[in-house]
Order: C-alpha cells, then sequence, then structure tokens
C-alpha cells in the first residue's frame, strides 16, 4: 500500500494537492479497498478543496474518484 501512495504522491502535480491523507480502508469480498484524500488550502479562503483516490488491493494504483452523478441528486438531498 505505500507503494500505491508513493506513486500517487509522484505522479500528481503540485496543483493537484497540498496535502495527502490516508482516509481509510474498505474491506470487500474478493479484494480490499483503499481511500485517500487529497487537499487544497490555497486560494480557498472559507473551505478547502477536497479530491478523493482510491485502490484496490489487487493492484493498489491509486485514481481519482469520478465526478458525482447527478442522476439521484434529488434523491441525496432528502436523506
Amino acid at each position: 500500500m505505500q507503494n500505491g501512495i508513493q506513486n500517487l504522491l509522484n505522479k500528481s502535480s503540485k496543483h493537484d494537492f497540498e496535502e495527502l491523507l490516508f482516509w481509510g480502508r474498505v474491506e470487500g469480498i474478493n479484494n480490499d479497498y483503499y481511500l485517500c484524500l487529497g487537499v487544497t488550502y490555497t486560494d480557498k479562503y472559507e473551505f478547502p478543496e477536497k479530491r478523493f483516490y482510491w485502490a484496490s488491493s489487487a493492484d493498489f494504483c491509486f485514481s481519482q474518484f469520478d465526478k458525482l452523478n447527478e442522476q439521484h441528486l434529488e434523491a441525496f438531498d432528502t436523506i
């Protein structure tokens, strides 16, 4: 897992995030999934910008989460 996080740090540009945090692990049946949070503070006066990354235990290649699918946005707002 450390190599996967190090690869994420190495391939990211300085504008992707200023701080990278390990968020946690989700246990699955076939693989476990690891989550990281990249945070940018510069020019984000009240709320920092957050980017989430995930990797499976099969390869530990971290990828950024896709944007939210707005298809169910109204249902999410009622929860």
